[in-house]
């Protein structure tokens, strides 16, 4: 987040109007980080998401950009705190190659299970490891909600975070 942070302080010297709403949304994102909650409702997850993609477009030159749908009928369901949120910083951080990255997130519901997609055209990996973050997000699926992530790559990568009800 130091990135985020040094890329709004240059943005100061050129345009102080982008900087403020940009420490907005970084106070915004701070703000839910702090929160003492297992669980958002996905209303509040895609905020977090929104926000931290227009902070990573600070420093991304706009580079990035984010599609949701289907996300209607769900925003009112709950899904482990920034378990969206970290499949995207996942995205940017591991599959951004400087041109740009597009990234979209579906939802889907069979049954009882709901399923979100998130699906970027950036860098495929050779492999994917679950490290510290999608090691911790794998634990807190099975705790919280039953459930857990799966993953393929082809011509993109998509990462699914599936949920029982």
């Amino acid at each position: 987040k130091r990135q985020i942070i040094n890329s709004i302080i240059e943005l100061m010297k050129f345009d102080t109007s982008k900087a403020e709403k940009s420490l907005i949304k970084l106070s915004q994102f701070l703000r839910n980080v702090l929160k003492n909650k297992d669980l958002f409702a996905v209303k509040e997850e895609l905020e977090n998401v929104k926000n931290y993609v227009e902070l990573e477009n600070i420093r991304y030159g706009g580079l990035i950009n984010l599609k949701i749908e289907n996300e209607e009928e769900f925003l009112n369901e709950s899904v482990p705190k920034f378990s969206i949120q970290l499949i995207v910083e996942n995205a940017i951080k591991h599959g951004f190659q400087g041109k740009f990255l597009n990234i979209e997130i579906i939802f889907e519901r069979i049954d009882t299970t709901m399923k979100i997609y998130v699906i970027n055209d950036g860098k495929i990996p050779e492999s994917i490891t679950f490290g510290t973050g999608l090691s911790n997000l794998s634990k807190r699926m099975k705790l919280l909600c039953n459930g857990r992530i799966e993953y393929k790559t082809n011509q993109n990568t998509v990462f699914t975070l599936i949920m029982q009800k």
